[in-house]
């Protein structure tokens, strides 16, 4: 992902507020103030992301364990039961 400068988003907010101030329209200051949003937003995020990638990287560790595996399976032993098949009823 391109990290963008903080410093390039601040100067592009500053001229969103004044093209908004500019406009008589309500409509067109709604649109400039969702690009105002927008630009906030997209420095917010990518804040947040960055102080939550090493903390992340952390918890991935591999853990390393030995598998357990039994040497034979044990048949289980029912009452009414006729034999070691499904078949036997």
């Amino acid at each position: 992902m391109m990290q963008v400068s903080v410093e390039a988003v601040l100067n592009k907010l500053t001229s969103e507020v004044a093209a908004a101030r500019q406009q008589h329209n309500t409509a067109k200051v709604r649109e400039h103030l969702a690009a105002i949003r927008a630009l906030c937003d997209l420095v917010l995020e990518e804040q947040q992301e960055a102080q939550i990638a090493p903390a992340a990287m952390l918890e991935q560790r591999p853990i390393h364990t030995a598998p357990s595996f039994s040497s034979a399976p044990v048949p289980l032993k029912e009452e009414g039961a006729n034999g070691g098949s499904l078949l036997d009823f």
